[in-house]
C-alpha cells in the first residue's frame, strides 16, 4: 500500500470548506453535531467504502480531526472549516484506531509502511 496516494486520494472525498455553522454544541455529552459534518462524512464514506478498508479508516480519522478543528472554530464563532489536516494528529488517531481489534493486519502493514518510508507527517 502506498500511504500516502491513498491518504492524498481519500482528502479529495471531502469539499475544502464545510460550513459548521449549523452547529451546536450538545451539552450532555459536551460533544458537538453539526449536520452538515455529518453529511460531508456520509459522502467521503460512500466513496471510501467502494474504494476499500484503509480509504475506509482514513475517511473515518479525517473526520474525526475535522469534527476536532470544528468544536474549536465553532467556540470561536468561525463557522467554516477548512480542509486542512493536523498530520500529526491525524497520526496519533490512525495508529490509536489500528490498534483496536479487528485491524492487526492493518496495524502490522502501517509499521512496515513507516519502518520503510519514515514516519508519516
Amino acid at each position: 500500500m502506498e500511504f500516502e496516494k491513498v491518504y492524498n486520494d481519500v482528502l479529495k472525498y471531502y469539499p475544502s470548506d464545510i460550513d459548521i455553522s449549523d452547529g451546536k454544541i450538545v451539552s450532555e455529552t459536551d460533544g458537538f453535531d453539526s449536520l452538515n459534518l455529518i453529511s460531508s462524512y456520509d459522502e467521503a464514506e460512500k466513496i471510501a467504502s467502494l474504494a476499500g478498508e484503509w480509504q475506509s479508516l482514513i475517511t473515518w480519522i479525517i473526520y474525526q480531526v475535522l469534527h476536532e478543528t470544528a468544536i474549536i472554530q465553532f467556540a470561536k464563532k468561525k463557522y467554516v472549516i477548512e480542509k486542512e489536516i493536523n498530520k500529526s494528529r491525524f497520526r496519533e488517531l490512525l495508529i490509536e484506531n489500528l490498534r483496536t481489534e479487528g485491524y492487526e493486519d492493518m496495524y502490522l502493514e502501517f509499521l512496515e509502511y513507516e519502518k520503510v518510508k519514515g514516519a508519516f507527517k
